[in-house]
């Protein structure tokens, strides 16, 4: 029997990655940005999140905020784009913050003692400063 990925749909949920434009903290800086992400994370949307992620380091972004108020469930794969990218600013004096994630979302991230690098903020002002 041959498994084809393509038979099944595993995504449960859309993923949404998008940065956001308005409605911005007033002490923000020229090399932040607060990120929305929306739905689920899993293996189909980590590349498409890392691809994000590297154009706007690229465009020159050393803090990048991620708001994830809106996100129902994250997987190991996407765990692992967060660190690779928070390992990559922090070598240019920059970060990777988290922004309101939900109480399952927290606690991934205690598990996973992601919270001690990635850390997590109740609000966005809070996260830039």
């Amino acid at each position: 029997m041959v498994f084809n990925v393509d038979d099944y749909d595993l995504k449960k949920e859309p993923c949404f990655i998008s940065q956001r434009t308005s409605n911005l903290p007033q002490n923000m800086t020229d090399e932040t940005c607060i990120v929305d992400i929306t739905g689920e994370l899993n293996l189909y949307s980590a590349r498409e999140m890392q691809e994000f992620f590297d154009s706007l380091i690229a465009t020159g972004y050393k803090k990048i905020c991620l708001d994830l108020s809106k996100l129902q469930y994250i997987d190991s794969s996407c765990l692992g784009v967060f660190l690779k990218s928070h390992v990559t600013l922090k070598k240019s004096g920059g970060y990777i913050r988290l922004i309101s994630p939900s109480k399952e979302m927290t606690s991934i991230f205690q598990l996973t003692k992601l919270d001690k690098m990635l850390i997590i903020f109740d609000s966005a002002e809070k996260a830039v400063l």
